[in-house]
């Protein structure tokens, strides 16, 4: 239902009021800023679960998803099978990544 129409319907308006802000989100979702501690063990026991090795996460009912709000941020981030990893801002630009897996530093 579309909430912004007019407010027609009261449990619409009920509905939005009830959804907590920020989310909350399952364990497999993880939402970073820089210098959070704990980043790169939770990439790596997510990877250590759905690897990108031959047979190792392709069948596995695990999802991952980590969100990077802008800033640097100098982890090592593998991606695995059925895991998304997602810069939040408004320009690509707004997160960079410089870990020993990158190529590049930040943006081309």
């Amino acid at each position: 239902c579309s909430c912004f129409a007019a407010m027609r319907s009261f449990s619409c308006f009920a509905a939005a009021l009830a959804q907590q802000n920020p989310p909350v989100w399952p364990s497999t979702v993880k939402v970073f800023g820089p210098g959070d501690s704990g980043i790169q063990d939770a990439v790596n026991a997510a990877y250590a679960t759905n690897g990108g090795k031959q047979d190792h996460g392709q069948f596995s009912t695990s999802n991952y998803a980590f969100l990077f709000k802008p800033g640097t941020y100098t982890e090592d981030v593998p991606v695995g099978f059925y895991t998304q990893v997602v810069g939040l801002g408004d320009s690509p630009d707004d997160v960079i990544f410089v870990g020993p897996g990158c190529s590049s530093p930040g943006p081309t």
